[in-house]
């Protein structure tokens, strides 16, 4: 059996009828069908204004973009939940990569030879589905959608442009998110094959639903993803009087309490336990080790940095007792010392073991009992940033 043959079968078995009986009564809805990419729907309910374009090969591949130019868009259909099935058939991709419909078009042998299996005249199915549209736009706007005004040559002259959503690009983007989110489980399930390795994700992101319970009445790609998609979580930012806390005795010990408690540090925590805990140690898993560690490193020394752009003096305060070292690294006043250096050995040790400390407070029991060699490798990684640091300041110094 073929994917097409396979696909009638179970439509079929549900609604109790024959393959040739459901065929027939599916494309019998074909003019209820629209194929489309933006759709006013996703926007209210009650908008019908939808148009359908056709982007062709993509003329530029950006890896991470999701873009009408650089995006093999997959064309949703707008129809009422009553004829998805239909919907649903047109876009059915077969065995050579292209859907129902396109084969249709292209009058496709292979399909024709499934259709010879059937007992229903090929040419008047074909004939009935190809009734779908494929290219529309709208001869007329609606109120409830936003209205941009596009001045162009000629006082007063302007273009009133509608914005609609793009719902193909949107099934899209939430797609890709969801393989991300599926790949970042394997790496974290010892029975994968991935289990381990590196993965990407979109970090502080809400899921909004269009369509309530009813996802089906927005479109065919709005009800295979049940109506729930993506998007960057946008919410004021959170001001304080200091961005980073003056240390006064010990920037570990105060300055750092504000990053122990951050989300985003704990989660980089956690990802070092999970990756402590892996009974392999392969090229991958060390790759992967080094650059949580680094990220760890670099978020302490983020924090330095804040302190380094406060007018200098500030640890020349009568009740400032931070040790000399510190007071190097942190202060703007002591940028020729720093330069100098010296002092980034100490701070280097300082870094593994704070990092360590936060380490086994966060696990608690469950935390891997690590011997000198891991401080040893911290250390040695933290000096390596902050040298890098200074090198990286001492030329834009030569630069001005």
């Amino acid at each position: 059996m073929s994917i097409f043959l396979d696909f009638l079968q179970e439509k079929a078995d549900k609604k109790k009828k024959t393959k040739e009986e459901w065929l027939q009564a599916t494309a019998q809805n074909a003019d209820k069908c629209l194929f489309a990419t933006h759709i006013g729907r996703f926007t209210h309910p009650s908008i019908d204004t939808k148009v359908s374009f056709s982007a062709g090969t993509p003329l530029v591949r950006v890896t991470g973009v999701v873009s009408s130019a650089g995006t093999c868009m997959e064309k949703d259909v707008a129809t009422g939940a009553n004829y998805l099935s239909t919907a649903d058939l047109a876009s059915l991709v077969l065995e050579n990569g292209k859907t129902v419909y396109e084969n249709l078009q292209e009058d496709n042998p292979n399909l024709k030879d499934d259709f010879s299996a059937l007992a229903v005249d090929y040419d008047e199915i074909r004939e009935k589905l190809l009734q779908i549209p494929e290219h529309h736009v709208p001869e007329a706007t609606d109120n409830r959608l936003k209205q941009v005004y596009f001045p162009v040559d000629g006082e007063g002259q302007y273009h009133l442009l509608s914005v609609l959503p793009p719902s193909s690009l949107t099934a899209e983007l939430q797609k890709r998110i969801r393989q991300e989110d599926t790949a970042a489980r394997e790496t974290k399930d010892s029975k994968s094959e991935n289990y381990g390795r590196p993965y990407d994700f979109v970090a502080e992101r809400v899921e909004y639903s269009v369509g309530g319970t009813k996802p089906q009445n927005i479109s065919r790609l709005n009800n295979l993803l049940h109506g729930t998609f993506s998007a960057l979580l946008s919410l004021p930012p959170q001001l304080s009087s200091d961005a980073v806390r003056k240390p006064h005795r010990d920037f570990f010990q105060e300055t750092l309490r504000d990053l122990y408690y951050d989300s985003s540090f704990s989660d980089h925590i956690f990802a070092v336990h999970d990756l402590l805990l892996v009974d392999r140690n392969n090229k991958d898993i060390r790759l992967t080790l080094r650059r949580r560690e680094d990220e760890l490193i670099d978020a302490v020394i983020w924090q330095a940095m804040a302190l380094q752009q406060l007018p200098g003096g500030w640890t020349g305060a009568a009740e400032n007792q931070l040790p000399k070292e510190q007071k190097i690294w942190l202060d703007q006043a002591y940028e020729e010392e720093r330069q100098q250096g010296g002092w980034e050995d100490i701070i280097a040790g300082q870094i593994a073991s704070w990092l360590l400390r936060a380490y086994r407070r966060k696990c608690q029991d469950k935390a891997v009992v690590l011997d000198d060699e891991v401080w040893k490798n911290l250390r040695k990684n933290a000096l390596s940033a902050l040298r890098d640091d200074l090198a990286d300041n001492a030329g834009e110094r030569g630069m001005i």
